[in-house]
């Protein structure tokens, strides 16, 4: 539990989770394709914690995906299955390969433990697809095509996997955008795999360092997004006249949108709450993150790291 009662006397940069907006996000989704009548497959990426994918599916404890060994192996020691990477250690568990090289290098090297070991090669158990450029889309309209067209792509290779004899395949594509936004065709793959959607935007808390004359230096814990935001690479909560203009590696430099900057609704050591551009790179610096509800802190969560 977190020794620190309030999200007001954290130090910072403080990444800080909103306990109840993440577990309205993880329930929407999971309603969303329950009602669909196929399965979720959340994706562990961008928090990598135990507390955030037992909240994500819903207590399960199953049917995952993973960007690293680190995680498989994390989450695998913590009682889940069924996880998307091929870790040898699980009951079931998936590889995913993209070209003959990759596959090559799979028969070459079967798993010591698990159901292939014994083979000269692997199995096909499914298509998987991820709509990335529904994140470069524009609105709601813009991202259903995309998840349109991916789907329509998808659904083509398994009938011709079919068409070739190789029954029983699954298919599978995910982004947060296209699973937020889903179309009809949708509903004849077998799983989608989703992950941002649990943060959407993360909360990060940032120290107010030093002032010049025309800007605000802050402390901050991200560096990502290319300014691609209105108000550059994060939204300042509760100050939409303000634009976080550029980053390095820690500081962050803050402008007003327009006019001149009023120092004396900043002082030094004042405290901003930052929503980054991107929840993954954020998480990714943080070593612990703080759960609150409500300004509260009730627990800290500490994320699998490594490779």
């Amino acid at each position: 539990m977190a020794t620190v009662e309030s999200v007001k006397d954290l130090r910072t940069p403080a990444l800080i989770i909103d306990l109840d907006q993440a577990r309205r996000n993880a329930e929407g989704m999971l309603e969303r394709f329950l009602s669909l009548g196929f399965q979720l497959r959340p994706h562990m990426k961008t928090h990598k914690t135990l507390e955030c994918a037992d909240i994500m599916t819903g207590g399960s404890r199953r049917c995952i995906v993973v960007s690293t060994l680190a995680e498989a192996s994390f989450d695998a020691d913590n009682g889940y299955d069924d996880i998307l990477y091929a870790y040898p250690l699980l009951s079931l568990f998936h590889a995913v390969v993209d070209n003959r090289l990759a596959l090559q290098e799979l028969k070459k090297r079967p798993l010591k433990q698990g159901k292939i070991s014994d083979t000269s090669g692997v199995e096909l158990t499914g298509m998987y697809a991820h709509c990335g450029n529904t994140y470069a889309s524009q609105g709601e309209e813009q991202i259903k095509a995309v998840a349109r067209e991916t789907t329509m792509i998808t659904l083509q290779f398994m009938e011709k996997l079919k068409a070739a004899g190789i029954q029983g395949t699954k298919s599978s594509i995910g982004s947060t955008p296209s699973c937020s936004h889903p179309v009809p065709d949708m509903a004849m793959l077998s799983e989608v795999h989703p992950g941002n959607y649990i943060f959407y935007g993360l909360y990060c808390h940032v120290l107010l360092r030093a002032a010049v004359p025309h800007w605000i230096l802050l402390w901050v814990g991200s560096h990502d997004g290319g300014g691609r935001l209105p108000t550059g690479y994060a939204i300042i909560e509760g100050h939409p006249e303000l634009k976080l203009l550029s980053m390095t590696q820690e500081h962050g430099r803050v402008e007003p949108i327009s006019g001149k900057l009023d120092f004396k609704q900043f002082p030094l050591g004042s405290l901003l709450t930052l929503m980054p551009y991107h929840a993954c790179a954020t998480a990714m610096m943080h070593p612990v993150y703080f759960v609150h509800s409500k300004g509260k802190i009730i627990d800290t969560w500490k994320p699998a790291r490594g490779w």
